[in-house]
């Protein structure tokens, strides 16, 4: 946009001289344009001095932001591929997760130990550090809305459930062992939902079809 703006403004600079050069020499008789072209010879030679340097100048201004342009593409692209292998890492314990939730029987008279096993099994299971997020957290601001958003709920997912995982314990389980388990397992279903969309975005191996669970009573 900058560049269409320089040359239109070059291009009415060289009219408007081109304008006062005829009306100049329309004052004059032909016989003396040769001098009155003389007298203008030297404001010519600046003019179009001027013109080259401000054509150069907003030429390498124009490659400049070209440049700058590209390099933020690529940085921006090398985060993002960073950050999807990283979640494709972390993705590997959810389905983990999700194949022990689609195995649990609901009916099971043991169901309070499973609950708290399920939720022993995911803390073992899950990736407790997230090294490629914390290094790149400080540029994230760089890398575009629609990517940031994406990788944003996804780690503020993945930091809360782990969070969360040591509260399901024995007493949580005793009090509703079903209810902890299913939301264990919608949790880990919304997780994977949002590094489904990563994968796509990235080309990273897409989480695996959910199993059909168990009959829940």
């Amino acid at each position: 946009m900058l560049i269409y703006a320089a040359v239109a403004l070059l291009i009415a600079v060289v009219l408007s001289l081109v304008v006062l050069l005829a009306l100049d020499l329309r004052r004059h008789k032909q016989s003396e344009w040769i001098e009155e072209l003389k007298q203008w010879q030297s404001l010519l030679g600046a003019v179009l001095g001027f013109l080259g340097a401000a054509g150069v100048l907003v030429l390498g201004s124009a490659i400049e932001s070209d440049n700058e342009r590209a390099r933020q593409a690529q940085a921006a692209h090398a985060i993002g591929t960073g950050l999807a292998l990283e979640v494709e890492r972390l993705s590997v314990g959810l389905q983990v997760g999700r194949q022990i939730g689609a195995s649990v029987d609901f009916a099971d008279p043991a169901l309070v130990q499973v609950c708290a096993d399920y939720a022993k099994a995911l803390q073992r299971a899950l990736a407790p550090d997230t090294p490629v997020y914390d290094a790149v957290l400080g540029r994230m601001v760089d890398f575009g809305d629609v990517n940031l958003s994406v990788f944003v709920r996804f780690y503020a997912f993945y930091e809360d459930f782990l969070r969360g995982l040591p509260e399901i314990d024995e007493a949580a389980c005793t009090a509703a062992a079903g209810d902890e388990i299913r939301y264990i397992i919608g949790q880990i279903n919304g997780g994977l939902g949002y590094y489904e969309i990563i994968a796509k975005r990235y080309d990273t191996t897409p989480p695996q079809p959910a199993p059909q669970p168990q009959a829940q009573t």
